[in-house]
């Protein structure tokens, strides 16, 4: 078994703060209209910025899992390994740059169509 990447597990550890901050943190509402617009803007940011952070402790776990399988660093895609230079900037990622930006096209492509 490989041991994950330090990064994975700092960077999973911050994520589990800022997601424990989060839930502290609570939206009032009462006042008047512009008090109560202002909190319900504020819940909604604090809703978006918690589902960006689970997806991206998600993400981190599959990397984790992926160490642990010893498949760490190769394309979920493709199984090209990834470039070292995208693994340190981001150290949770699955897919090389190629294979990224055909999942992000296809994604588009899908979003679009199911907003019409």
């Amino acid at each position: 078994m490989t041991r994950p990447d330090p990064r994975l597990l700092a960077h999973r550890e911050l994520l589990i703060r800022q997601l424990a901050q989060l839930g502290v943190e609570t939206a009032t509402l009462h006042g008047d209209a512009q008090d109560i617009a202002v909190a319900s803007t504020q819940a909604d940011a604090t809703m978006d910025r918690r589902a960006f952070l689970t997806a991206s402790l998600r993400a981190i776990d599959r990397a984790i899992e992926r160490s642990a399988a010893g498949t760490y660093g190769m394309c979920v895609d493709c199984d090209v390994a990834i470039a070292p230079k995208r693994l340190a900037a981001m150290p949770f990622t699955e897919r090389c740059v190629r294979c990224q930006a055909r999942y992000e096209e296809q994604r588009g492509r899908r979003e679009f169509e199911d907003a019409r």
